[in-house]
C-alpha cells in the first residue's frame, strides 16, 4: 500500500471509530441517566465537545502549518508536535480537575460523579481521534495511529461499567491516569519548547473558525435538550435517543458525506500547500463546495421530515421540529469546518 493510500485508511479508521464512539456514548447516557434533565445531559454533552473542538481544530492547524515548514525544508516535528503536547496538556489539566471536583459538579447539576467522567472521557477520545486523525501527514505511522485508537476504545468500553454503577471511589484510577497524562505532556512540552518556531499567525486565524465551530455544537447539545424538555415534560433521555431515530436515516447519508469529504479534502489541502495558489486543480475546489451543498440540504431534509412523519407520532410533533433545528445547527457546524480548512489552507498559501 502506498503511502498516501495508508494515510488515506488510517484517517477512515480513526473517523469510523470515532462516529462509533459517538453513537454508544448516546445510547449508554441514555439509558443510564433515564428521567433525568435532558437540559442537564445537555450542558455535560457541552463541555466535552467544546474542549475536544479546540483540540482537534488545533490538531488540524498544526498538521497544515507543519507542512507547509515541511516545504521550506524545515522540521515539521518543531511545530507540530508541541502544539500538540499544548492542547493535550490544557486537555488532561481540564478533565483532571473536573475528576478531582466531581463531587462538587456532580452536587451542582444533580448527577452521579461517574456520569461527569463518562463525559469527560468520551471529550478526551473525540479530541483525541480528531487530532490523530488530521495529523496524517506523515507525523504520525499508521500502525501507531491504529493501536491508539484500539487503547482509546478499551479505554472508553473500560470506563461505561464504572458510570453505570457508580461509586466515587473507583475514579481514583482514572484520577491517577489524567495526572500522569498532564505530567507526561507537560513534561514533554518543556523539552520541546526551545525548538518551537511559533510565528503560527495563519494557526491563529484557521482558530477563529475553530471557535465559531465550537459555539454552534455547544448550542447543538444544549439548546436542543433543554428546548425538549421545556416542550415535551415527561421526556427520557431514552426518549430523546427513540425520536432522533425518526429523521436519523434520512441525514445519515448527508450526514456520512460530509464527514468523509472534510478529511479528504483536509488531507488535499496538506499537499496543496506545498503548491502556488495559480496551481490549485478545479477538482480540489469541487470537495469544499459539494460538502457546503451536502450542508445546505440538512435543513430542508429536516423540515421535510418533520412534516411528513410529525402526525404519525402523537405528542412528539415538537420533538420532529426540534430534531430539524438540531440538523440545521449541524449543517452550519459542518460550513464553518469547510470553511475553517480553506481559510487555513489559503493562509498557509499566501
Amino acid at each position: 500500500m502506498s503511502e498516501r493510500g495508508a494515510l488515506g485508511l488510517s484517517a477512515f479508521l480513526g473517523l469510523a471509530a470515532l462516529n462509533g464512539v459517538s453513537v454508544l456514548y448516546n445510547i449508554v447516557v441514555g439509558r443510564a441517566l433515564g428521567r433525568a434533565p435532558l437540559g442537564t445531559l445537555g450542558a455535560i454533552l457541552s463541555a466535552a465537545i467544546f474542549f475536544s473542538s479546540l483540540v482537534s481544530f488545533t490538531g488540524s492547524a498544526a498538521s497544515k502549518y507543519a507542512s507547509l515548514r515541511k516545504g521550506e525544508g524545515r522540521d515539521p516535528y518543531a511545530i507540530a508536535v508541541p502544539m500538540l503536547l499544548l492542547t493535550l496538556s490544557l486537555g488532561n489539566a481540564v478533565f483532571l480537575a473536573s475528576l478531582l471536583l466531581s463531587d462538587k459538579i456532580s452536587s451542582i447539576l444533580g448527577l452521579a460523579p461517574p456520569m461527569i467522567v463518562l463525559a469527560g472521557v468520551v471529550g478526551a477520545l473525540r479530541g483525541s481521534f480528531d487530532s490523530l486523525r488530521l495529523l496524517h501527514l506523515g507525523l504520525w505511522e499508521t500502525k501507531r495511529y491504529l493501536v491508539l485508537v484500539l487503547l482509546a476504545v478499551i479505554a472508553f468500553w473500560a470506563v461505561v461499567p464504572i458510570a453505570l454503577r457508580g461509586g466515587t471511589a473507583l475514579l481514583y484510577p482514572y484520577i491517577t491516569m489524567y495526572a500522569v497524562f498532564l505530567a507526561a505532556s507537560v513534561t514533554a512540552l518543556l523539552r520541546t519548547s526551545s525548538r518551537v518556531d511559533w510565528n503560527i499567525l495563519p494557526v491563529l486565524k484557521m482558530s477563529l473558525f475553530a471557535g465559531l465551530g465550537s459555539i454552534v455544537s455547544l448550542l447543538r447539545y444544549s439548546l436542543i435538550p433543554l428546548l425538549l424538555n421545556a416542550v415535551w415534560g415527561s421526556v427520557t433521555a431514552g426518549g430523546y435517543v427513540a425520536a432522533s431515530t425518526i429523521i436519523r436515516p434520512f441525514k445519515a447519508v448527508p450526514m456520512l458525506a460530509s464527514q468523509v469529504l472534510l478529511p479528504y479534502y483536509s488531507m488535499r489541502a496538506g499537499e496543496g500547500v506545498l503548491k502556488s495558489v495559480h496551481e490549485v486543480e478545479f477538482k480540489e475546489l469541487l470537495l469544499p463546495a459539494t460538502s457546503i451543498l451536502f450542508s445546505l440540504s440538512l435543513p430542508l431534509m429536516g423540515f421535510v421530515t418533520a412534516i411528513i412523519f410529525g402526525p404519525q407520532f402523537s405528542g412528539l410533533d415538537p420533538v420532529s421540529w426540534l430534531i430539524s433545528l438540531e440538523v440545521f445547527l449541524y449543517s452550519l457546524n459542518t460550513m464553518l469546518l469547510v470553511m475553517g480548512v480553506s481559510y487555513g489552507r489559503e493562509s498557509l498559501l499566501l
